[in-house]
């Protein structure tokens, strides 16, 4: 490497750090989902009072790093930080490959780096900004494929870049399975389309699978208590109805609620995410709601009616506004292969591209036949297949006649005024949208300050009124004890979660809330389905309002219920 590549390599990485830099202080970071801050609280001890590593959702191997970082060092968000910096990490990873191979190619570096710029703009920095875990394991497991498929590296380099591949796939499906998952096809035809000796292929492969199943064993450990089972189960039956077929209604159903004995209120109280007010969920009563619906949907459905259903969400993912840029940028990249090899007579590289199409369309109408494409799974998959495309793109290139001059052809100085444009506005359009974001999770930090307030107190709210917010990231964050609970939602019987509520003397929410002095719920008006239910169980039930709490900006009653003998 001369002087000159090496002050350029210097600059653009300087660029991107400076980058880096712009957008965390213009731009307010959030999580974008509250599964995450679900996750975070257990990591760090906020929902139990004690670390804990069984995130539910990522993977037992990384939920005990993360659970260990926060026992030695607490007082710092250390989930958000490990989120953001897997992004940060992918996108330099894939910055370095990019020049290196213009390096090859004689290619201006500074020009590549801006383009590069333009483009993390375009499809990563909302991700960055508004981090979940389903997009952070898309972008590390589109990482793993780009630099496996541009590898061309040989002795202690080779085992340097092999191992950080596969620590990569390792990663990706410790944050989310089946993201690993979607990216397998992908890096299936990655595999075909490079020209590497199969033993080496095969090696790869063997030590990324032994991996996993490494992975999977302490995750099967981890959870084969009798509680974690119970809980699993229930979990899933929770997805079931609520992601999918919907809680079926009472009138309709009357014959299958009697024959397992829910009434009326407790219906309702299903519909509203009620679940501490529905008796022995957690004891299998939901898998028998799931069932049922599922079975009461395929019924009502024919096959052709379910696939025409499958195709319709399955469209309305590809072309949903949140990752519409994303998607041109993938769809223009995928096409220019295809032309580029028939063009050229390239059959291997137009048949890859086509590949990453049906891969594309093929997962995107099983998700849909399955009845949900949230824009985070469809996001996931579109950085998969363009990072897919993009590596072949390079692939193609970096073994021409490299140029002689660093001169910038005229196509493409358009080509970055373009995407200088474009992502300018998007930053513009991230940045608003993050401003807006913070503003209302504002709302919930005051909650949550009401909370603090009252340390001896302990509250429940329901699900429904709570899922709007997220929360804004900071750096310092105090793991402190949670004394607000939801009435919903999957941290519901979640072992974690009734450990902390042991903490306040708590062994049953629903009875609590009724015996319990210091419980309390924050709820609009008195309601008579709560009330049913616990007429049920006691004598002259009673809410009496003791406060109000700011929720959405408004104040609302914090209510003590309470009842006489129980019946």
């Amino acid at each position: 490497m001369n002087k000159s590549v090496k002050t350029e390599k210097i600059i653009s990485f300087g660029l991107f750090f400076i980058f880096l830099a712009v957008v965390f202080l213009m731009i307010p970071v959030t999580y974008a989902i509250n599964d995450d801050t679900a996750m975070r609280d257990i990591a760090s001890g906020a929902m139990s009072g004690t670390p804990d590593y069984h995130l539910v959702f990522v993977k037992a191997a990384l939920g005990a790093l993360l659970s260990a970082v926060y026992r030695y060092f607490p007082g710092i968000d250390w989930y958000g930080l490990v989120w953001m910096g897997l992004v940060i990490l992918s996108a330099a990873l894939i910055l370095w490959k990019i020049l290196s191979i213009c390096e090859k190619r004689g290619r201006n570096l500074l020009a590549a780096s801006v383009l590069f710029l333009s483009v993390f703009a375009l499809t990563g920095l909302g991700h960055l900004v508004s981090f979940q875990f389903t997009v952070v394991a898309g972008i590390v497991a589109g990482t793993a494929v780009f630099l496996y498929c541009l590898d061309d590296s040989s002795g202690k380099k080779e085992y340097r870049m092999a191992a950080l591949v596969i620590l990569l796939i390792w990663i990706s499906f410790c944050v989310r399975e089946n993201v690993l998952l979607m990216a397998v096809p992908f890096g299936g035809l990655i595999i075909l389309y490079k020209k590497e000796p199969v033993k080496k292929k095969a090696l790869m492969a063997s030590i990324a699978c032994a991996g996993l199943a490494g992975i999977m064993v302490l995750e099967v450990f981890s959870y084969s208590s009798a509680e974690w089972k119970s809980y699993k189960d229930y979990n899933t039956a929770r997805s079931v109805i609520y992601d999918y077929y919907g809680v079926p209604p009472y009138e309709e159903n009357r014959e299958f609620y009697d024959s397992i004995g829910l009434q009326e209120y407790d219906v309702v109280n299903l519909e509203r995410y009620q679940l501490v007010f529905v008796d022995d969920l957690e004891n299998g009563k939901m898998q028998q709601i799931a069932d049922y619906a599922e079975q009461r949907y395929r019924e009502q459905n024919s096959l052709t009616a379910r696939v025409m259903a499958g195709v319709r969400i399955a469209v309305q993912g590809e072309l949903g506004k949140e990752t519409l840029v994303l998607n041109l940028l993938a769809k223009a990249l995928v096409l220019l292969n295809i032309i580029t090899g028939i063009r050229y007579r390239k059959k291997a590289l137009w048949l890859v591209n086509a590949g990453f199409l049906l891969c594309e369309g093929a997962l995107t109408f099983y998700l849909g036949y399955e009845g949900r494409l949230p824009s985070r799974v469809i996001a996931a998959l579109l950085i998969i297949e363009f990072l897919a495309a993009l590596a072949v793109f390079f692939s193609e290139r970096r073994n021409a006649v490299p140029e002689t001059a660093k001169k910038i052809p005229g196509w493409t100085a358009g080509l970055l005024i373009v995407l200088l444009a474009a992502a300018a506005w998007q930053f513009t359009v991230i940045r608003e949208r993050q401003l807006q974001s913070t503003a209302a999770n504002q709302e919930y930090e005051l909650l949550q300050s009401y909370y603090r307030e009252h340390p001896g107190q302990v509250y429940f709210i329901p699900a429904t009124w709570t899922a709007g917010y997220t929360e804004n990231f900071h750096i310092r964050k105090e793991a402190r004890l949670d004394n607000g609970f939801s009435l919903g939602g999957w941290t519901t019987f979640l072992p974690v979660h009734e450990q902390g509520l042991k903490k306040f003397g708590i062994e049953d929410e629903n009875t609590a809330l009724i015996e319990n002095d210091n419980v309390y719920l924050i709820f609009n008006t008195p309601s008579s389905r709560i009330t049913a239910y616990y007429e049920q169980k006691y004598e002259d039930v009673q809410w009496t309002e003791i406060d109000t709490a700011p929720v959405y900006g408004m104040e609302v009653p914090v209510f003590k219920i309470s009842g006489g003998e129980r019946r």
